[in-house]
């Protein structure tokens, strides 16, 4: 007898939908065969699924059972076959009906004990049988708070294969349903405040811009200058994610082991927006995405947040290398011999570095004695073209005494936080009718198209491009930071002015290396 369960796996952050097709031959000797190229955690659902059904008390059909995961071209991987494929076995056994489970989209890993135990991908999951238009979607009870932004569709959630097959022949009217309002929490706090940091105007208007134009920023300074603690706030004056925004996070987090495990299996919807702070000794691996099954690395942990690269210069070259893709597409690629998988990477890159191997090299109180072969050696780890990414350069310098005893001077974050928000609704008005959301995110032909300058900005910029040798890509940049700097004034034109701050939030390139 044949039986055919909707199930579906992940590729990417995606779910693609996989008919479950378990076929028993009566009158032949036990056995059990899974075929549609399924890997270790596939195959091992066997032992699992024949523990489930026998000790919640159904009895296991002893034929040759046949279990085929269609298309067959596709890899199938992680444990959320495990339903399905007892729900196609109770098909066969007459427990379950076809017609009833057909229309449905059916995930999630057993125990011995019957029990349903949290998978990943379960909002990608939900997110297809949506769009595929199926009537409704079973799965572990534990992964309800993950889908909650999707109540509105018809998501039933079981703590084990009993509840499941009671739903199923009608003696139970309804299973678990999404509860809970992390969607509709107020804005995100958050313990930290640009007005714990002392002095730092020049570098906390420097981070306020890359907040209001998602742009890129490299601080270079001596140890204890407060580089860490202004890359740490800057989350905390970006605006909360969107609806979309919250998904697409989600979605990545949700795939993620190590994220999942910290949230105790019970991943909360968050408006917050991801900080990662990697550590220098990070491998290619690590920070794009790989490995044998694709999994993403911290470019895309960041997406729709923050990369803090802290001592960039202690990074492998090679590794930082990785970051150009990213840094230019919003996205990156991981290419295995079974196909090609694609994660968002969207993110605001801030990275920090002393400018010698001691640190001391602008230090007015203490001497630098590193030879020129050590800073040629130094900053060789950086190249060019990964420099030229960098939207905003910006020296920090050690605070004085006095400045450390003053009382909290300046915005705080709310407030820097509210003129970021009015700067990037500014910005949503005029890309309304494009892809984009902000201005670092503008392609060439648009960035001359809504950066145009007026003639005493076209000729500073002509004079600092003659002196300063900046590239191609480096005056795209300028036009966008000017842009940005003009929509954080409430300006709808570019000024001189505007020009000439985006050109000395540049220029450090220059003069460093």
């Amino acid at each position: 007898m044949l039986s055919k369960v909707n199930s579906a796996t992940l590729h990417g952050i995606d779910a693609i939908p996989i008919e479950v097709q378990v076929d028993i031959a009566k009158g032949s000797l036990p056995s059990w065969q899974t075929v549609g190229l399924p890997e270790s955690s596939v195959r091992e659902s066997r032992d699992r699924v024949i523990a489930a059904i026998k000790n919640c008390g159904y009895s296991f059909p002893r034929y040759r059972i046949t279990i085929n995961l269609a298309p067959a071209n596709i890899k199938k991987a992680g444990t959320a076959f495990d339903l399905p494929i007892a729900l196609g076995l109770l098909v066969s056994g007459e427990i379950v009906t076809q017609e009833k489970i057909s229309s449905w989209l059916v995930v999630g890993e057993l125990s011995l004990d019957g029990s349903l135990k949290p998978i990943e991908g379960a909002l990608a999951m939900t997110l297809m049988a949506q769009e595929k238009k199926y009537k409704g979607i079973i799965l572990p009870q534990s992964n309800l708070r993950e889908v909650y932004l999707l109540r509105d569709y018809n998501i039933q959630g079981a703590h084990n294969i009993v509840e499941v097959v009671e739903y199923f022949t009608g003696h139970r009217l309804e299973l678990c349903l999404p509860s809970g309002e992390p969607s509709e929490e107020p804005p995100p706090s958050y313990p930290l405040d640009y007005q714990d940091i002392r002095g730092q105007d020049h570098a906390k208007r420097a981070m306020m811009i890359a907040a209001a134009g998602g742009h890129n920023l490299l601080m270079t300074g001596t140890p204890g200058a407060g580089k860490s603690m202004l890359a740490e706030r800057l989350p905390t004056i970006l605006p909360p994610l969107s609806f979309q925004e919250t998904l697409e996070t989600t979605k990545i987090y949700s795939i993620t082991p190590q994220t999942r495990t910290q949230n105790k299996n019970n991943f909360l919807l968050s408006r917050r927006r991801p900080f990662r702070a990697p550590h220098h000794t990070i491998s290619e691996v690590g920070l794009a995405g790989g490995r044998s099954h694709p999994r993403p690395g911290e470019v895309s942990l960041a997406h729709n947040g923050v990369l803090f690269l802290d001592e960039l210069a202690e990074f492998k070259r090679n590794v930082l290398e990785v970051l150009r893709q990213p840094m230019e597409n919003r996205e990156v690629t991981i290419v295995r011999s079974q196909a090609a998988v694609t994660f968002p990477a969207s993110f605001i890159l801030v990275a920090a570095m002393n400018p010698c191997p001691c640190g001391r090299r602008y230090s007015p109180k203490e001497e630098c004695y590193c030879t020129p072969g050590d800073l040629q050696r130094y900053f060789k780890k950086i190249s060019s073209p990964l420099l030229d990414r960098f939207d905003l350069h910006v020296p920090i310098t050690a605070v004085s005494y006095d400045k450390l005893h003053t009382p909290p001077l300046g915005d705080n974050s709310y407030t820097m936080g509210e003129k970021v928000l009015c700067a990037r609704k500014r910005q949503l008005t005029r890309l309304k009718e494009t892809p984009y959301s902000c201005n670092a995110q503008l392609p060439p032909r648009l960035t001359r198209e809504m950066c145009p300058l007026p003639p005493e900005g076209e000729a500073l910029l002509s004079r600092a491009i003659d002196s300063l040798g900046f590239s191609a890509r480096a005056y795209d940049r300028i036009l966008r930071v000017s842009r940005t700097i003009a929509d954080l004034e409430n300006i709808e034109k570019i000024n001189k002015e505007h020009v000439a701050e985006a050109i000395a939030l540049r220029h450090l390139d220059k003069i460093v290396f």
